[in-house]
């Protein structure tokens, strides 16, 4: 075991602190480097490596010798003498390493976007020509690149966020990133142990049905991200988060009806069920959609909600519980579902196949389009790109 309690805190901060970066980097840098065709899967592929880490995690605790004795409830002593909690946080760092190696010798530049803002017209080009190609530059490059003046103007400030050219997109992210963490989806995984071990009493048996039930949940979410994939190639972003916003309400009530009648079984199929559809929708693609429509600043303020209604769910979960039992809880997140869906239906809006120039502007209104459409094709600017 850890015996060092400030040791085991100040790392967490620290890995907090970089998970908190990672989590508004990697969807941008994503965004920024993708081709329009291949946004949606590529951007994807964040959320599915996060579910592959998440699955990896449930397995390694397989390595943590069980709490009990085998065939009774008597405390295991290797609990406390082993050291397989070192392997588990070898293996992360381990992964770091080889990002970082890939990131400093392989791909070793910026995104385009980001030489554009700080004038390195050059070194755009360059990077585009690591991405793309020599002679296959898309469409929408060439757009950005002969309007390269817009990508200077974008970087924005965080008092510029409340102005009439993202503040729509700053609510509507935000409130998109709010009804993620408060779909229910850590409730129901935080619930999940009890569901599994239901029936069963505390000891060696219990735990393997607790270990084994999150292996469970695991794989499925890693799965239901990766069905996720294709789907984004074909359906919209609104169409998949409509889908997966509907399926996990419908499933939170019949949750809720399973645990008004003790139907386990019910209950452990509808757990995943609502797992899946999490990953399938707003699991898969909020972060994809918020590095499409927000800047830099603003996907941080989303982070930040994020992050903080996490803290605040795990805080107040197990006191929920006490309060409202578990239907009651199930039927809470349902409701917020419905309003979560009702918010998408009428205010999201499609981004699947506009172009990246146009994506900026998804939000904006007609006289903000209209103002900045006259300035970016002034005469000074024709003049400049030639």
């Amino acid at each position: 075991m850890i015996f060092n309690f400030y040791a085991l805190i100040v790392g967490r901060l620290i890995i907090g602190y970089a998970i908190g970066i990672m989590t508004v980097m990697t969807p941008l840098f994503i965004s920024e480097t993708s081709p329009t065709a291949l946004s949606g899967p590529l951007g994807s592929l964040n959320q599915f490596m996060c579910t592959v880490g998440i699955m990896v995690g449930y397995i390694f605790g397989f390595m943590v010798p069980i709490r009990y004795l085998k065939g009774g409830n008597v405390t295991n002593p290797e609990v406390f003498d082993t050291q397989s909690w070192r392997i588990i946080f070898a293996f992360p760092v381990m992964v770091a390493t080889i990002q970082s190696i890939l990131m400093i010798a392989y791909f070793r530049y910026d995104t385009p976007k980001f030489y554009m803002q700080r004038g390195e017209e050059h070194m755009a080009r360059r990077v585009e020509r690591e991405i793309y190609g020599d002679d296959n530059l898309p469409e929408e490059v060439q757009e950005i690149n002969k309007t390269g003046s817009d990508d200077k103007a974008s970087v924005a400030t965080f008092k510029q966020l409340f102005t009439d050219k993202y503040k729509m997109a700053l609510i509507v992210g935000c409130l998109l990133a709010m009804f993620q963490q408060l779909t229910g989806i850590n409730v129901v995984i935080f619930y999940s142990n009890t569901v599994f071990t239901k029936g069963r009493a505390d000891g060696f048996d219990s735990e393997v049905a607790a270990r084994t039930g999150t292996v469970i949940v695991g794989v499925v979410n890693w799965a239901a991200t990766m069905a996720a994939i294709p789907l984004l190639s074909k359906l919209g972003r609104k169409t998949i988060m409509l889908i997966g916003q509907t399926m996990m309400g419908i499933s939170l009530i019949l949750l809720g009806i399973w645990a008004i009648y003790n139907l386990s079984d019910l209950t452990i199929i509808f757990t995943l069920v609502f797992v899946a559809f999490f990953e399938i929708g707003i699991g898969a693609v909020l972060w994809l959609y918020l590095a499409e429509i927000m800047t830099e600043i603003g996907i941080s303020a989303a982070s930040g909600i994020v992050w903080t209604l996490t803290i605040c769910v795990a805080l107040f979960t197990p006191r929920l519980f006490d309060l409202l039992t578990p239907k009651g809880m199930y039927f809470l997140f349902a409701a917020i579902d419905v309003l979560g869906l009702i918010f998408i239906f009428i205010f999201m809006k499609e981004s699947k196949g506009v172009s990246k120039n146009d994506l900026k502007y998804l939000y904006c209104s007609e006289s903000v389009k209209r103002g900045e459409s006259v300035e970016f094709n002034s005469p000074k600017s024709i003049v400049e790109e030639y």
